[in-house]
């Protein structure tokens, strides 16, 4: 064995020229394969760190591709299953979930004694006071056409713990939320914001009443008329800061949740109760169909303990809702930034390939150019009666030594180059792809942004998930390819070698 190392020595040095040629060779094919494989770590790494960033909440959407693509198939429309508390309860009970919630937004209970806060009694802002000003009239878009009454909006939670307030949507800043007690017996208790308490003078135990009415389709004659009165528990504020340099879908949220009075859910029903049972008693047909198990269950939240757990979550969630319905997180936050490194992942994949068939190609064709020009040394070798297995192994390690030196330092090369490559590739393309507004969807059910659990990533931050890095498993991987690169590139030509004898190749003074 030391004969043999010896002799590849001997060969490496006094063929320093052809050496140089082959160490630029694996150079430069290794500075592709490191940079594709670092890419292509990187990825991986970068949808794990992109995935953290991301709150882990999810929630049940209607999936209007589905029914669209019903419609076309079939020429009308489906009659689609509405969701229920049964089966919020069974998604609930998936081991990834954290807690959850359900809530109906009661919309028909109007006073004339109430208001909602205005800008000009709250907020003094004034670079945005005509901003939150219309923002407070698009709510009173639900008011009747009749003087001095204000409609408000009641969101009846499902359970105890308010998650608006857990996830840090909301900040209580005074008294407390709901007891088990108080949602089991459907209390009439309330939270209700600070700013909605400053407009009305309302203090925590204070009480206030609400009417539930039915008006006449043009919203203008009171038919039926049912008061509640709430007593005040809690008091909160939005977490969602305005100030001088707020968008709009900032101050929509924060206009949005200063409106809202949170009660136990069975309160939010009642003005759902108190019209099916007006109509069914007076046989009076309704304006738009609706059953009592046709509530509309809105700001369905599921927390999970893990963002990494969302596809596993989603995809076990959707076995349990019906057809029409699917589930929606917030990882379209940096779907910008998936969609780019998707491309440079094709591409990445694509210099792999190229390079490891490139590489096995050209140093095949080189290592069958060395044994023609040492066709006497071989030949001469087995003549003397070494063994071929020795003379095959002597090329390799001849091969292997300088390969080893130059894939050494085109991981280091390639590492470099790919980093600054790639990330001016995914800056250029997120810059060119990236809507800088932000949509704002006020009549959507179940939008985070509308339940106040918005969330973004500028480009700036999914450029910071973005790292290239010489970590272990890129390392291996490297070395891994390129090993059984140069494998395959000495047992083609040696193939050949093994089926000669000495007499032929001195003989002839050819190889094949």
């Amino acid at each position: 064995m030391k004969r043999v190392i010896e002799r590849a020595w001997l060969s490496i040095s006094r063929r320093f020229g052809k050496t140089i040629f082959l160490f630029l060779i694996v150079f430069i094919l290794g500075v592709l394969t490191s940079g594709a494989i670092s890419v292509g770590q990187a990825i991986q790494q970068t949808e794990i760190n992109l995935r953290r960033r991301v709150p882990p909440l999810a929630t049940i959407i209607q999936d209007n591709e589905s029914l669209t693509e019903y419609e076309t198939l079939h020429g009308e429309t489906t009659h689609f299953e509405w969701l229920t508390p049964d089966i919020f309860e069974a998604i609930g009970n998936l081991p990834y979930v954290q807690a959850f919630n359900y809530s109906v937004i009661g919309r028909d209970f109007f006073s004339r004694e109430l208001i909602l806060p205005r800008e000009s009694q709250i907020y003094s802002i004034n670079e945005l006071s005509d901003l939150i000003e219309f923002s407070f009239q698009a709510l009173e878009r639900y008011n009747p056409n009749v003087e001095d009454i204000q409609a408000f909006r009641l969101k009846g939670v499902s359970h105890p713990a308010i998650i608006d307030i857990e996830e840090g949507v909301l900040d209580l800043v005074q008294g407390r939320t709901f007891t088990t007690e108080e949602m089991s017996r459907s209390d009439n208790v309330a939270l209700i914001s600070e700013a909605f308490a400053q407009a009305n003078n309302l203090q925590l135990g204070d009480t206030f009443y609400l009417e539930n009415i039915i008006f006449d389709e043009f919203m203008i004659e009171e038919l039926a008329i049912n008061q509640i009165e709430l007593e005040i528990i809690g008091i909160f504020t939005p977490t969602v800061e305005l100030h001088s340099e707020s968008d709009l879908l900032d101050i929509e949220n924060h206009v949005s949740l200063s409106s809202l009075i949170y009660v136990p859910i069975d309160i939010a029903k009642t003005s759902t109760y108190f019209a099916l049972d007006y109509f069914q008693e007076h046989n009076m047909a309704l304006f738009f169909e609706l059953e009592e198990q046709e509530i509309l269950y809105e700001d369905i939240i599921f927390v999970l303990y893990d963002s990494l757990d969302l596809t596993n979550f989603n995809e076990r969630a959707t076995e349990i809702i019906p057809d029409f319905w699917r589930m929606n997180d917030l990882t379209d936050a940096f779907s910008d930034m998936n969609a780019s490194m998707e491309t440079l992942q094709d591409i990445a994949l694509l210099i792999i390939v190229g390079s490891v068939v490139a590489s096995i190609i050209v140093l095949s064709l080189l290592i069958v150019l060395s044994l023609h020009d040492r066709r006497e040394e071989i030949g001469t070798y087995l003549a003397l009666g070494e063994r071929k297995i020795y003379v095959i192994l002597q090329i390799f390690i001849e091969l292997f030594a300088t390969a080893t030196i130059a894939i050494i330092l085109s991981l280091f090369i390639g590492n470099i180059l790919a980093s600054n490559i790639s990330q001016e590739m995914l800056r250029n393309d997120l810059v060119a792809n990236t809507n800088d507004e932000r949509l704002i969807q006020m009549g959507g059910w179940n939008n985070f942004n509308t339940m106040g659990h918005g969330f973004e990533m500028t480009t700036d931050e999914m450029l910071e998930a973005y790292s290239v890095s010489l970590d272990t498993p890129t390392i291996l991987t490297f070395f891994s390819s390129f090993t059984i690169t140069i494998l395959f590139s000495t047992i083609i030509p040696v193939f050949y070698l093994v089926k000669l004898n000495p007499k032929e190749i001195l003989m002839k003074g050819v190889i094949g």
